[in-house]
């Protein structure tokens, strides 16, 4: 059987005066009930589930802005058979214009520089990518040149 020991604890502490000159500076904190009481309980069939659905296009911020000339941005969130991306951009959303297919074979980003812009222009594009043989659009997205 263990023997235990007697602990002595000092008291000093309690009556020097730095530690009587301690203030408590604690700050009342308001609960707020946000959130589901208990995180692993079962989920009510009555409350609404939501996810949230990646595009398997992507079509990001431009970069390399100039009076005639972008570089136009894409990725691509889909594991599946990718045989082809390029851009679609115009200076009305309706576009009209479009870049020439690269072969994509991975998920990642891809990006194409496009010349012959007009300066001070607003243009609008989006990322397109043949995805199991079937084309899929990314979000159309503006731009002004310098």
């Amino acid at each position: 059987m263990a023997n235990l020991t007697k602990i002595k604890i000092d008291t000093k502490l309690f009556s020097d005066p730095i530690f009587q000159s301690l203030h408590d500076n604690n700050v009342p904190l308001e609960q707020v009930n946000t959130g589901r009481a208990n995180p692993f309980a079962p989920i009510d069939e009555n409350l609404p589930v939501t996810s949230i659905i990646l595009s398997p296009v992507v079509t990001n911020q431009p970069a390399q802005i100039t009076d005639k000339t972008a570089e136009l941005r894409g990725a691509i969130n889909s594991i599946a058979t990718v045989s082809g991306s390029y851009f679609e951009y115009g200076p009305t959303p309706s576009l009209g214009k479009s870049t020439t297919s690269t072969a994509q074979s991975l998920v990642g980003t891809f990006a194409t520089k496009v010349t012959g812009l007009s300066s001070g222009t607003t243009y609008f594009y989006r990322a397109v990518a043949k995805i199991n043989n079937v084309l899929q659009y990314g979000e159309i997205v503006s731009f002004n040149t310098n």
